[in-house]
């Protein structure tokens, strides 16, 4: 198997209590996305203006010259998409089905940071803060951040700052490719892939509409270009190529049971007009077979999510190895 590049981020949990009632969507990772983007940009742009095309301080704009300036990457099929430099976290959708909640009541909101881009953690922190102060939705919910964690690949929480600071913790835990690669996924023959916010895989550059269409072959590639983009972009690995992290060697396991769905989730609002995209699905496959050349992939997919709209938390599984 072809040795994995360096890939690392830190999964920071947000505890936030809300001042008042808010009412929110079924799928409400794009909600919170857009959200989250406005009052990051906001911190960084001293124009506040709704785009970038039109402004003056371009050349000196942070926001600008990180995440709006065109960029002229490599001719690697993992960046083939990319014309701009992507934002270097993911904005989870919650995992509860609550969806309505009052004065007092509390949510856990994700936030995966990638690579060294947790320096810009007080830049993400402020944001939230000032999005909690502003309010959103119609309700103009607003919140206060009242506890926040870093999660590791087992999901054990541990105190992300310094109280007598109030400032990061050194040493924080991270996932990376180092301690997954210690984990023996040779001892499982069946993994449980829950695919719990919407799924919109792509095949050929087009999203699959047909769940028949849904193969590990697909899966496997979406994970491995989803894995080199951030490997590249985020964690300074330069010198990739095209390079192929997946051992096409051997038989791949079976899937033994495909439960996904199509669903109809909103996707954005135009003229107050709800726009629907209706190619995602729900639901989960069953896999059965040899699990020691590809588990760390599925694995690592588990926390990268795959297909479209990944930033908004969408493409989003947990994994479970039997």
């Amino acid at each position: 198997m072809t040795p994995l590049p360096n890939l690392y981020f830190t999964r920071f949990v947000f505890e936030i209590k809300f001042i008042n009632g808010v009412s929110f969507p079924i799928f409400w990772g794009n909600m919170l996305k857009t959200e989250f983007l406005k009052a990051y940009r906001n911190l960084l742009c001293s124009e506040n203006l709704d785009y970038c095309d039109d402004c003056n301080l371009q050349d000196s704009c942070k926001y600008y010259k990180m995440f709006e300036e065109i960029q002229q990457y490599p001719d690697y099929y993992y960046l083939k998409s990319i014309k701009k430099f992507p934002f270097p976290f993911i904005i989870h959708q919650p995992e509860t089905s609550k969806r309505k909640f009052f004065a007092n009541d509390r949510l856990e909101l994700m936030i995966t940071i990638f690579g060294d881009y947790n320096l810009y953690f007080n830049d993400v922190r402020t944001a939230l803060n000032n999005w909690g102060n502003d309010g959103f939705g119609r309700e103009k919910a607003k919140f206060s951040i009242t506890n926040i964690f870093v999660a590791d690949y087992k999901d054990k929480r541990t105190a992300a700052i310094n109280k007598e600071t109030d400032l990061l913790e050194q040493n924080l835990p991270s996932v990376n490719i180092e301690t997954l690669s210690k984990l023996n996924y040779a001892k499982y023959n069946k993994a449980v892939l829950d695919f719990n916010t919407p799924l919109q895989l792509m095949n050929k550059g087009k999203v699959v509409t047909n769940n028949d269409e849904v193969n590990l072959k697909l899966l496997l590639e979406a994970i491995e270009r989803r894995y080199l983009s951030c490997a590249y972009l985020f964690c300074d690995n330069k010198n990739l190529g095209n390079l192929s992290i997946l051992d096409k060697s051997g038989d791949l396991p079976q899937i033994i049971s495909n439960t996904l769905k199509f669903v109809e989730t909103e996707k954005a609002k135009k003229n107050k007009k709800k726009l629907h995209d209706s190619s995602a699905m729900l639901g989960n496959l069953i896999l059965f077979g040899d699990f020691s050349k590809i588990g760390i992939i599925l694995h690592i997919g588990s926390f990268l999510g795959i297909g479209k709209s990944i930033l908004s938390g969408y493409g989003k599984y947990t994994i479970i190895f039997k």
